[in-house]
């Protein structure tokens, strides 16, 4: 595969009918899951000229400011944040790029989710919430739904990004 540098707006403008792509992970070497600003999640290929092919295009995830999207690594569910609603989106992840809304989850925590991300074992999602200044604890069970855990409070004000290990 060639690789060249690309921007943003360059790679994903234009390409679906969607508005403001946000949070972004890709699956393997040449797909790209994308969580658009205005409610959705798009996925796409990116061929050999790293031009992007749109999969699917626009899936609604059922909430408004849809900001971050994290993937397991077998690429078979997303966990998209929705800071206006304070929900997460449990999305189903095909092999050919599909997406489709299982659904929206309420439990644990959540005051203005932003960002996320899975543990190296794809058992935990933790979700910094900038509404509250916590983090908030899942358990990702086998069928890629969630069980809230007791959150952590406290997070700095201003507190930005999470990793996981």
């Amino acid at each position: 595969m060639k690789v060249r540098s690309v921007t943003t707006p360059e790679l994903f403008f234009g390409h679906a009918t969607h508005s403001i792509p946000f949070g972004f992970n890709f699956a393997g070497r040449a797909k790209v899951f994308v969580a658009n600003a205005s409610g959705s999640v798009s996925s796409y290929f990116v061929d050999e000229t790293a031009t992007p092919v749109v999969l699917a295009n626009a899936i609604s995830a059922n909430a408004t400011a849809v900001c971050w999207l994290v993937a397991n690594k077998s690429a078979t569910f997303a966990y998209v944040a929705n800071t206006g609603p304070s929900t997460l989106s449990l999305m189903r992840l095909g092999n050919g790029g599909s997406v489709q809304l299982v659904e929206n989850v309420t439990a644990g925590n959540l005051q203005g989710p932003a960002d996320e991300a899975l543990s190296a074992d794809d058992r935990y999602l933790y979700v910094r919430n900038g509404g509250n200044q916590s983090l908030s604890i899942y358990t990702v069970n086998a069928d890629g739904s969630l069980t809230a855990q007791p959150s952590l409070y406290g997070l700095p004000a201003g507190a930005n990004g999470v990793v996981a290990r």
